[in-house]
């Protein structure tokens, strides 16, 4: 399992930081450095009247030493160097810069005649409005920022004393009490918002470099316990199903009333784990994102039908009444996961009304088809209304009667409402019954055409191969399917089943019943796949499965292969090989 992201250490933070504010501070000074020609033409302006032996060569000095910053500038950018090294450049750069600024500053020292009383006041504003320029400029490396400030005004204050006037102590006052100590607090002020800002941004960094890793590892363990139900899923399932075909096929060889009652007992007690086992793991499928919905284009008609025919059994036997008023509109949805859901809305309806019965409704409302069941059950008051779909929250069955459900079945429709974006509704009166609804989106794509079923009354006769490589499956398939009349040829994978058809001369069989894992890596479907292509003929196939991923159902739709999942009972098996055959 990969280690969940660690927290950067302080030192690998503080190098981080320290290459970002020179690279900052690089980068504001190539965008300003142009405007140092500018600067020293006004300041020229201004010292017109110096002596040429003056002027020409401390504005070249100036210029020069500008020219080397922007080659050191250009040159760091080119290859940002990090950690202490960075430092060190940030150095540089604020060495040079208050070189500049002292140069500037000591020039009326030597250009400046103290009697021109109005070029003093303009070659003040000149050597301090760049003071507050360089607070913003200097921010990622404020000492830039304090050599300038004083670089630029120090000297300029010892020129005015060394030739006091009241007019000079005027403007030492402004400096020292004005534009010094203020620049200084700017700077400071701006240098530790730049880096708290600075700090700030890598501590949102490191933080979202730790959720993405804490994200892969969440999706990491998703996938793991993806994988922990698939395996679980089939490891249970397995002798579930061997369990189902042993009890199928004693109940062919009992003869008395009593051991009938005792195998019926068997049977219910053998279907009511299958249904707890068969919920829980939905639900745990559900919850860790392993159900994929796949849409297609889906006719109402069809799949409600055959919902219906699969619980008359069942309505009938608690003397209720279950009937169809359904539209055949054509939606797009997962015709598998919207079945799931009304099955077991139905379901639920058939185990909690006591008298009546049930009603499975079709309607058009705008642009959606709502799918309705409908019972004349005990109904659900307000307060219960959004607890009924809680797993294991049950009305009116304290003592957790089995046959009422397991309190599972409403929780699967929530969540797959959620996940195919169907939503559900409940309307229900206390003791008149209830209401549940699906809206389905409409859709006007054409259904694709498919071949008809048909449906047969038996299976005398047939001959059917066995895939499977667990012996348990294979002794009960042979058992029950021997006491339906079927010819039998049971195989452990694709090899020996080939081998076996190849050597013995066998017909062509009715149909292959594989199980979808098998031994050495090898599936169901390929080992289908073999003997088709053993007798150059489309043999009807089913896959009995306990993987209720979408993967394994999408693969045996395209293999042209029919599905059931695991535990199946004798009964499901064997009309689904009827409609197969």
């Amino acid at each position: 399992m990969q280690a969940a992201a660690t927290e950067p250490s302080p030192s690998s933070r503080e190098a981080a930081i320290a290459s970002e504010r020179t690279r900052i501070l690089y980068e504001n000074l190539q965008r300003v450095l142009l405007g140092l020609l500018a600067w020293v033409g006004n300041l020229c302006f201004v010292y017109r009247h110096a002596e040429p032996a003056w002027l020409i060569p401390w504005a070249t000095v100036i210029l020069l030493v500008g020219v080397a910053e922007w080659v050191a500038i250009r040159r760091y950018l080119a290859a940002p160097p990090v950690g202490d090294a960075a430092t060190r450049w940030a150095w540089g750069i604020a060495a040079s810069s208050t070189l500049v600024a002292v140069l500037v500053g000591t020039s009326p020292f030597y250009l400046l005649d103290p009697a021109l009383t109005t070029y003093k006041y303009a070659a003040y504003a000149l050597l301090v409005l760049p003071v507050f320029g360089s607070a913003i400029v200097g921010a990622p490396f404020v000492a830039l920022h304090y050599g300038m400030a004083l670089g630029l005004q120090l000297p300029l204050v010892g020129w005015l004393l060394l030739n006091p006037t009241p007019e000079h102590w005027l403007l030492i006052s402004m400096v020292m009490l004005g534009s010094l100590p203020v620049s200084l607090v700017l700077g400071r002020h701006l240098g530790r918002e730049f880096l708290r800002s600075l700090e700030l941004r890598y501590e949102n960094l490191e933080l979202l470099d730790h959720l993405r890793g804490q994200t892969l590892l969440a999706e990491q363990r998703g996938q793991e316990k993806s994988h922990f139900l698939a395996a679980t899923s089939h490891d249970l399932r397995q002798p579930l199903h061997a369990l189902d075909l042993f009890l199928g096929a004693l109940e062919q060889n009992l003869s008395t009333a009593e051991q009938r009652n005792l195998l019926k007992n068997a049977r219910r007690s053998s279907s009511a784990l299958s249904d707890l086992l068969n919920a829980l793991l939905d639900v745990s499928q559900l919850d860790s994102g392993s159900i994929l919905p796949t849409p297609v284009t889906t006719s109402l008609a069809p799949l409600l039908t055959n919902i219906a025919d699969e619980l008359r059994g069942e309505a009938n036997t608690h003397g209720l009444t279950l009937r169809l008023r359904i539209r055949d509109l054509t939606v797009r949805t997962d015709p598998v996961l919207l079945g799931r859901m009304v099955r077991n809305l139905a379901t639920n309806a058939v185990r909690h009304t006591r008298s009546g019965g049930m009603l499975i409704g079709v309607r058009r409302r705008g642009g959606f088809a709502r799918i309705q069941v409908w019972d004349t059950g005990p109904g659900i008051a307000n307060t219960d209304r959004e607890a009924v779909f809680s797993e294991f929250h049950q009305l009116g069955n304290p003592e957790r009667d089995r046959s009422q459900g397991l309190g599972l079945g409403l929780a699967i429709v929530r969540r797959l409402s959620d996940l195919l974006d169907h939503p559900v509704a409940l309307l229900s009166k206390p003791g008149k019954g209830s209401c549940f609804s699906i809206d389905v989106p409409l859709t006007t794509e054409r259904m694709p055409v498919n071949g008809e079923t048909h449906r047969v009354a038996g299976l005398a006769g047939a001959f059917v191969v066995v895939v499977d490589d667990e012996r348990p499956i294979r002794q009960g398939m042979r058992s029950l399917l021997r006491g339906w009349d079927c010819e039998l040829l049971t195989a452990s994978g694709g090899d020996q089943a080939v081998s076996e058809l190849s050597v013995n001369g066998h017909p062509c069989p009715d149909v292959v019943v594989a199980d979808y894992r098998l031994r050495g890596g090898e599936t169901g479907l390929e080992a289908v796949a073999r003997i088709r292509a053993l007798y150059k003929h489309p043999i009807p196939a089913l896959i009995l499965t306990g993987d209720t991923s979408r993967q394994v159902a999408a693969a045996s739709a395209a293999a042209g292969c029919g599905i059931l999942f695991k535990p199946i009972t004798p009964e499901a098996l064997k009309q689904t090989l009827g409609n197969l055959l």
